[in-house]
C-alpha cells in the first residue's frame, strides 16, 4: 500500500460518543509519485532527486537486448543480431566486409543486396566520425553533436536534393582527425544540390566554407552584429578578431601552472 498506493477502507469508533465512522483513503504510493516526478516534471533538480531512487537493470528474459528470445536463435557466422548491435561501428563494418567469405553461394545470393545496403549505411556513420558508437546505444546517452551527426548521416543516405540544412556546431565532441570526414560529408550534401548553413567555430570548417558570415564583435550582449562577410579568403583580409586569429596575427597563449606539492613525513 505504501509503495504502490491504492484505496483502503477502515472504520473508527469514538469511545466518547459511541459513533462508528467509515473512512476511505486514496493513496498515490511512493513509487508512482517518484515515477511521475521524474517523467512529468521539467525541473532538473526534481528529476535528479527522483533519479536517486532509480536503478537501471537488464531484463532477466532478454538480458537487455530488447528482443524476444526466439529472435536470438537465428545466427549468422555464430553471431545473432544482438551481438552484432553490441559491436562498435568500426568493427561491425569490418565484420560485414568479411562475411561473404563465410557464406555459401546460395547464402550470398540471398544476402548480397542486404549486406550492400547495411555496408552503405555503416559507411555514412563512419564518414561523420561515429565509428566508436554501437547500434544498441541508448539515444538518451548521446551528446548533442553525436545525435546531430547521426541525423546528418541519415540525410546523406536519403540523397534528397533541394533541401536547406542548418547545423549548430556539428564538430562538437569530434576528434580532429575525423573532422575532415565531417567536412567532406557536408560538401557532399552541397554537391548533390542542397544548401548547408553551419554555425561553427572550427577553423577547418570555416576555411572550407563557400561563404562566411562573421558575427561579433564579441560574445553575448557584446555581439550579434555582422562584422564581415564573404569568402574565406576575403575574411582573412579583414581587420576583425576572427580574421586576426585565423591569419596568425593573434595567437592564443597558454600558461602552464606549476603546482607545488608538499610531502609530509
Amino acid at each position: 500500500m505504501i509503495l504502490h498506493g491504492g484505496k483502503e477502507k477502515f472504520t473508527s469508533n469514538s469511545k466518547d460518543l459511541g459513533v462508528k465512522r467509515s473512512h476511505k483513503i486514496d493513496f498515490e504510493g511512493v513509487i508512482p509519485f517518484i515515477d511521475k516526478t521524474f517523467n512529468d516534471n521539467d525541473s532538473r533538480k526534481l528529476k535528479r532527486w527522483a533519479k536517486a531512487f532509480m536503478d537501471r537493470i537488464d531484463c532477466t528474459t532478454c538480458a537487455g537486448t530488447r528482443l524476444r528470445k526466439e529472435s536470438l536463435y537465428f545466427k549468422v557466422n555464430h553471431l545473432n543480431i544482438a551481438q552484432l548491435a553490441q559491436m562498435d561501428i568500426a568493427n561491425l563494418s569490418v565484420w560485414f566486409a568479411e562475411i561473404k567469405q563465410q557464406l555459401s553461394k546460395k547464402q550470398i545470393q540471398i544476402a548480397e543486396e542486404i549486406i550492400k545496403e547495411i555496408q552503405t549505411r555503416l559507411q555514412f556513420l563512419l564518414d561523420v566520425g561515429l565509428d566508436y558508437l554501437n547500434l544498441n546505444r541508448s539515444a538518451k546517452s548521446l551528446s548533442g553533436g553525436e545525435a546531430q551527426r547521426i541525423r546528418l548521416a541519415t540525410q546523406i543516405g536519403s540523397q534528397l536534393v533541394g533541401v536547406l540544412y542548418i547545423l549548430d556546431e556539428p564538430s562538437i565532441g569530434l576528434h580532429q582527425r575525423d573532422n575532415e570526414k565531417l567536412i567532406n560529408s557536408l560538401l557532399n550534401l552541397r554537391d548533390i544540390g542542397n544548401s548547408v548553413i553551419v554555425v561553427e567555430h572550427d577553423k577547418d570548417m570555416i576555411e572550407r566554407a563557400d561563404y562566411v558570415i562573421d558575427i561579433g564583435p564579441k560574445a553575448g550582449r557584446n555581439g550579434g552584429e555582422i562584422i564581415s562577410e564573404g569568402s574565406p579568403k576575403q575574411l582573412l583580409k579583414q581587420n576583425t578578431l576572427t580574421a586576426s586569429y585565423l591569419n596568425g596575427r593573434l595567437r592564443l597563449k597558454y600558461q602552464r601552472k606549476e603546482e607545488k606539492v608538499t610531502v609530509k613525513k
